[in-house]
C-alpha cells in the first residue's frame, strides 16, 4: 500500500465513524424522547369530574377545568385535581386587560390553555382570565380566612 491509498482509507474510516456517531446520537435522542412521551397523554378523568371538563397543563401539575356558567361578564370555573378529582378551586374569573378572545359556552373548551397552582389566572388563547376574590371554595381556598392556603400563615 502506498501513502495515497492509506490516506484514502483513513478518510473513508473518518467519514464512516462520523456517520456512525451521528446515527448513535439520533437513536439516543429518539429513545429518550420516546421514554419521555409516556406523560404527554391526557390523564384518565376521575369519575366525579363533569364530562364537559377539559384537561390543562402537564402530567403531574395540570388540572381538569370546567366552566359552570358565564354571568355578569364573569366566568365561573371549577378546577379539579389531576388524579383524585378533588375540587381544588371554585371561583369566578374575568378578562385581564383587553383581549380579542371571545369565550362562550360553545367554544370555551378550545380556549383554555393552563392554570398553574399558586397563580391567580387561567391562561387562554389571546389573553388571561384573572381570578376574582373571594373564591367560592375548593382545597386551595381557605374560606375561614378568605385566602389561599399558601397565603395563610396559620396553616402548617
Amino acid at each position: 500500500m502506498n501513502k495515497t491509498t492509506i490516506k484514502k482509507w483513513i478518510k473513508r474510516l473518518a467519514i464512516l465513524s462520523a456517520f456512525c456517531i451521528f446515527i448513535f446520537i439520533c437513536l439516543t435522542g429518539l429513545i429518550i424522547h420516546a421514554l419521555d412521551e409516556g406523560c404527554s397523554q391526557i390523564p384518565e378523568k376521575p369519575a366525579n369530574i363533569p364530562q364537559s371538563a377539559v384537561w390543562t397543563g402537564e402530567c403531574e401539575t395540570g388540572h381538569w377545568v370546567n366552566l359552570v356558567e358565564i354571568h355578569d361578564g364573569k366566568y365561573h370555573f371549577m378546577l379539579y385535581h389531576v388524579s383524585n378529582g378533588a375540587l381544588m378551586l371554585d371561583a369566578d374569573f374575568v378578562f385581564e386587560g383587553k383581549s380579542n378572545c371571545i369565550i362562550n359556552e360553545d367554544n370555551w373548551q378550545n380556549q383554555i390553555l393552563s392554570y398553574k397552582v399558586e397563580a391567580d389566572w387561567i391562561n387562554i388563547r389571546g389573553g388571561k382570565l384573572k381570578l376574582v376574590l373571594p373564591a367560592y371554595g375548593g382545597e386551595y381556598w381557605d374560606k375561614d380566612n378568605g385566602a389561599f392556603i399558601w397565603d395563610n400563615d396559620n396553616i402548617e
